[in-house]
């Protein structure tokens, strides 16, 4: 195998080429690539970079691995085909080592097939890059003979087109207002006799400019002499019959040489006191852009909610003048949060259309009412019945009605609870006014547990002893939130809570049955 230009023979493995379009050994790259191929063995295989770099295209090829297995496997058999040499070769005196050796032929033989592909590529790029130089040098000589061609023809344009010095170029002027057309007549005179002056004659009205004066004409042309035609010459005497020769009169160079007169100049007065009023500028108003059809979406996400869930307002308008949420001004696309507590929510989007109208769009969110759990019969104390012997009761001026009071305490679900470690374990619990009258009802933890606790309202309102909820009226349903805080390093273990509800308006007297809470921790 033949190596590059310019590269010893030596320092490049012969076994290093490529596979060209044709299939066939072609010359190596001259540094590391992936099409390189190794050609040591019967099929070539891709050579990693690091190797092409250590190895191949370096000379250190002779300690490459693959080398020198190859010759491994080919020493024996060159040793064997030495060691046993035939009668013929003996007698021509040389080894037939190198002729027996398939190896080493297939080597010769893909080193001469691979030079004379290098020298052909070779030639092949040779014969392009002329052509390349060729190109390129035709193409630079015919722009600049273009290009000197253009400027030969401007220069010889800008002689030939000139304007000649004194001219005026009407193109170039400024436009002038039409003025009335005027011939004037100029003629040659006589220098020594000049024409005695004439008045001027005066023209016709021209309709409110000054009157314009003009030279007088000239002195008509005498006429024939006798015996002569209309055309001045000589006619034949009466009876003569030959042709008249007429003698070339003699030059007199004595003549006057007539004179042109000068052109006069014309000093065109104009009408001071009729202006021509200058045309003044129309203002085009400039017309708004006009707006396509006004696009409204208005809606939220969620139509009903419980107390104290939120929701998601979105709107999306194009093609208005404003847009106001709430009466607050906003883009024409957004999005608010809406949270609910007691009533429904209606919320209204205001729209300012490009002509000045206003639109307003509402949506509702519905409430969802709390699940109302069943209401236990109430236990009234049984009713003291009178002694025989009646004693009237005076009536007073305001009767006192006897209110009775009573509470319920039930859970909203079960009374144990499971939880993991660093949660807030929740228990729901409803309290019910049995009673007929509004009363304030209160729930306290009587026996705390081991951990942290509390009773929170729905609007926030949280103790960790007494918790009161105010104005419930007959009949009605309070719900409530205990919670207990499990630490982080809590172990497996069950901690019990007692609780109570109480009525306030019997002054604590009406009480509930106390209610055990357990929460145990796995």
């Amino acid at each position: 195998m033949s190596s590059s230009a310019g590269t010893p023979q030596n320092s490049v493995c012969p076994f290093l080429g490529i596979i060209d379009e044709t299939g066939k050994p072609a010359p190596y790259v001259e540094y590391p690539s992936f099409e390189n191929r190794c050609f040591v063995t019967a099929d070539p295989e891709a050579v990693m970079l690091t190797d092409q770099a250590t190895f191949c295209l370096s000379s250190g090829y002779r300690h490459c691995p693959r080398l020198a297995a190859a010759q491994g496997k080919a020493a024996p058999a060159s040793r064997r085909t030495s060691a046993s040499p035939t009668g013929d070769s003996a007698k021509a005196g040389h080894s037939t080592a190198s002729s027996t050796d398939p190896l080493q032929r297939d080597i010769e033989e893909m080193e001469a097939e691979l030079q004379a592909a290098y020298v052909t590529r070779a030639k092949s790029r040779r014969r392009w890059g002329w052509f390349g130089a060729a190109t390129i040098f035709m193409s630079t000589l015919l722009c600049v003979g273009l290009f000197a061609a253009y400027l030969g023809w401007q220069m010889v344009n800008s002689d030939l087109f000139a304007v000649a010095p004194g001219t005026v170029d009407t193109l170039a002027s400024a436009p002038v207002p039409p003025q009335p057309q005027v011939y004037m007549i100029v003629t040659a005179t006589s220098a020594a006799a000049p024409p005695k002056q004439q008045p001027a004659q005066t023209m016709p009205d021209t309709g409110g400019q000054a009157p314009q004066y003009f030279p007088p004409a000239v002195t008509a042309t005498p006429a024939s002499p006798a015996g002569a035609d209309a055309a001045g010459v000589p006619s034949a005497p009466a009876g003569s019959s030959g042709p008249i020769v007429l003698a070339t009169p003699p030059i007199n160079m004595q003549l006057e040489i007539p004179t042109r007169r000068p052109t006069p100049l014309l000093d065109l007065a104009v009408n001071p006191g009729a202006s021509t009023p200058e045309p003044s500028p129309t203002v085009t108003p400039t017309p708004s852009p006009a707006l396509g059809t006004p696009v409204v979406i208005f809606a939220a996400v969620d139509s009903a909610l419980e107390s104290g869930d939120c929701t998601t307002v979105t709107w999306h308008v194009e093609n208005v003048s404003a847009v106001y949420y709430e009466n607050i001004g906003v883009d024409g696309h957004g999005e608010h949060e809406e949270c609910l507590r007691d009533k429904p929510g209606d919320y209204v989007l205001t729209i300012v259309l490009p002509n000045g109208a206003t639109q307003y769009y509402t949506t509702t969110v519905d409430l969802i009412p709390p699940t109302k759990t069943p209401t236990p019969t109430s236990t009234f104390p049984p009713e003291v019945i009178p002694t025989a012997t009646w004693t009237p009761v005076i009536p007073t001026d305001t009767p006192t009605p006897d209110y009775q009071y009573g509470v319920l305490l039930a859970t909203d679900g079960d009374r144990k609870r499971t939880c993991n470690p660093g949660d807030a374990c929740r228990i729901s619990l409803l309290l019910t006014n049995t009673s007929i009258a509004i009363d304030n009802i209160s729930i306290a933890i009587l026996q705390s547990g081991a951990w942290e606790s509390q009773i929170c309202r729905l609007d926030g309102v949280c103790s960790d002893s007494k918790l009161t909820i105010a104005s419930v009226g007959p009949g009605n349903t309070a719900l409530v939130h205990f919670s207990a805080r499990i630490p982080d390093d809590a172990s497996a273990q069950t901690q019990a809570y007692i609780v109570q509800a109480i009525s306030e308006g019997s002054q604590g007297r009406a009480t509930s049955k106390a209610l055990t809470l357990e929460i145990t921790v796995e």
